[in-house]
């Protein structure tokens, strides 16, 4: 069965799945495109939050976040409590590859105690959450790829030549 444009999935239906699966025993996620973010928020903080008394969680996550062992452990407490008093953490599909690239970005950096257990972290959250997905068709299309470099900023192999080098060659007359 689906449901059209405006059916309640997001504001009915996903509230009352995730009510009744954020029960303290494992952390909730909802997953939600960029798009969506800001008024899956609206949602579910009136609904789950003005009627059943459940907190909502937003922990987005950057490469750009300079993370040391007090924000590693802050992020430990914060996932601690949010599963443990039933409440939901909110996240977007970018924030979840940042935050796995955040560790392994530590690894290379030879920051290796932060390392260790922000990919911990990563592991123990892939493991014990329960994901609920709206908008999946979009979340899970073949189209979304987060692309990051790691290391410093290099000039590509062959550069600038390379694109110039097909320039100079001749054209075959037809």
């Amino acid at each position: 069965m689906q449901l059209n444009m405006g059916g309640g999935k997001s504001s009915v239906i996903m509230s009352m799945l995730i009510a009744s699966l954020a029960d303290g025993d494992k952390l909730m996620r909802v997953i939600v495109a960029k798009p969506q973010s800001e008024q899956m928020v609206h949602i579910l903080v009136s609904k789950l939050g003005d009627l059943v008394d459940r907190q909502v969680f937003h922990l987005p996550s950057s490469r750009s976040i300079k993370v040391g062992q007090s924000e590693v452990s802050a992020l430990q407490k914060l996932r601690n409590r949010c599963s443990d008093e039933g409440g939901v953490l909110l996240v977007q599909p970018e924030h979840i590859l940042s935050f796995q690239l955040m560790g392994i970005e530590h690894k290379i950096s030879q920051k290796s105690r932060t390392a260790d257990q922000l990919l911990q972290q990563y592991e123990f959250i892939h493991r014990h959450s329960r994901d609920v997905v709206d908008e999946s068709d979009e979340n899970f299309s073949p189209k979304f790829e987060l692309v990051n470099s790691l290391g410093l900023q290099q000039l590509v192999d062959h550069s600038p030549k390379r694109w110039t080098c097909i320039q100079e060659v001749p054209q075959k007359e037809q």
